[in-house]
């Protein structure tokens, strides 16, 4: 049977002994790396985890089956993780001991905080970075309580598709004068000395009109 960690429940491979031994075949290791990574991605999800350390997680029901006595050696971890990376699910951090966890893409994300914004008449007003993520307002949306580093890739996947412009400046009392920019909607950044995401200020303006703006029958190594 899958094993569980409290109310999540494993896929089957979980629970097959060589699924912990990363395999020499190209074509199985293939395979195993897909199964890996989507259950991580899962297991965060369930979760809500966006930073995965794997110091930590090696220890976790998500890498360490008691019930068969297996664990995922550190360098498996390691590996599967670049996996992630790889393919755009998962982004390291400086040292390469963490990854943010793209369980939802930055631009998923990004079209939600998009969403809110029309939803809720928030054009053209000013909020912080808080009130984006933990806001009273905000409460009973998907994006409350983001991470910080992933609602900042957030807001810049809005740039990248043309519906956000990003502008930081020095001080937090200071706004980026913004002209002429065809898009959607407008972001207005600066922060302040402490470095606290209460002090990323955004305006938000919108133009509606604008037009474009199994484990199959591969064999394991045990």
């Amino acid at each position: 049977p899958a094993s569980a960690s409290p109310d999540f429940r494993f896929p089957q491979f979980h629970s097959f002994p060589p699924s912990f031994t990363r395999q020499p075949v190209p074509a199985t290791r293939a395979k195993q790396t897909t199964l890996w990574t989507a259950l991580i991605r899962d297991y965060c999800r369930h979760h809500r985890i966006f930073w995965l350390d794997l110091a930590a997680a090696a220890a976790s029901p998500l890498f360490h089956n008691v019930a068969i006595h297996r664990r995922l050696a550190d360098r498996d971890i390691q590996f599967f993780a670049g996996a992630m990376v790889d393919n755009g699910d998962a982004q390291w951090d400086a040292s390469m001991k963490r990854v943010l966890v793209f369980w939802r893409r930055p631009a998923e994300w990004g079209e939600a905080i998009y969403s809110w914004v029309e939803d809720t008449g928030r054009n053209g007003t000013v909020m912080t970075v808080y009130e984006i993520r933990l806001g009273e307002h905000a409460k009973s949306r998907d994006f409350y309580n983001l991470d910080l580093d992933l609602t900042m890739l957030a807001l810049q996947a809005l740039e990248l598709h043309g519906k956000a412009a990003l502008f930081d400046g020095k001080a937090s009392d200071s706004l980026v004068r913004i002209g002429g920019v065809p898009c959607d909607a407008v972001f207005f950044l600066c922060w302040g000395l402490g470095g606290a995401d209460g002090v990323f200020f955004f305006s938000f303006f919108f133009r509606r009109a604008l037009s474009s703006c199994d484990l199959g029958s591969s064999f394991w190594y045990p």
